[in-house]
């Protein structure tokens, strides 16, 4: 394919590429931005022609997963003092998830309460893109959070409690999501 109807093929699938003229090839993520949520895309164009939609979080909303996206949820803020972290992450209101994390160390700092589980979702995938966009740097290692979730990590200093306060009220007001 050339730049151009890489591009065409992947707008048609729900991404907007950043730079059409940076075409990676078919097995090479191309930077860009879902067409339904907004948030940045990584995805390739085999994995588009493969038939995966281009963002994660639209695609999970639309999957039967063991996340509720259409029942109640919470948007949760933890820290851990010894790792210097904090977390972002979402749970269903009927799940042990903050349990888990209480259990290796982590402590609640903040929790805020949705209607439905994929509006949790877009507000975290909102802040977490901020975050990283500010170049909030070190995510805890995948062994240092045996029960998962250390991709929505980030070191504390860069982000102060207030900060992360801002940018989760900041999200859920503008309500983005699809």
């Amino acid at each position: 394919h050339t730049p151009k109807e890489a591009a065409q093929i992947m707008l048609d699938a729900g991404c907007k590429v950043d730079d059409v003229s940076a075409y990676p090839g078919t097995g090479k993520t191309w930077p860009g931005r879902c067409t339904n949520c907004g948030l940045r895309t990584k995805t390739s164009l085999g994995n588009i022609k493969n038939g995966h939609g281009p963002c994660k979080p639209c695609a999970m909303s639309e999957a039967d997963s063991a996340f509720d996206y259409f029942g109640p949820a919470l948007l949760y803020f933890i820290e851990h003092e010894q790792l210097n972290h904090f977390k972002l992450g979402i749970m269903g209101t009927e799940t042990n998830r903050l349990r888990e994390h209480k259990s290796k160390g982590w402590s609640v700092i903040e929790t805020w309460d949705f209607d439905y589980g994929y509006e949790a979702n877009y507000v975290e995938q909102y802040c977490l893109e901020l975050i990283e966009d500010a170049g909030v740097p070190n995510r805890v290692k995948k062994k240092e959070m045996p029960q998962g979730g250390h991709k929505e990590t980030f070191k504390r200093g860069h982000f102060e409690r207030e900060d992360v306060f801002s940018l989760v009220l900041s999200e859920i007001e503008k309500e983005r999501w699809p």
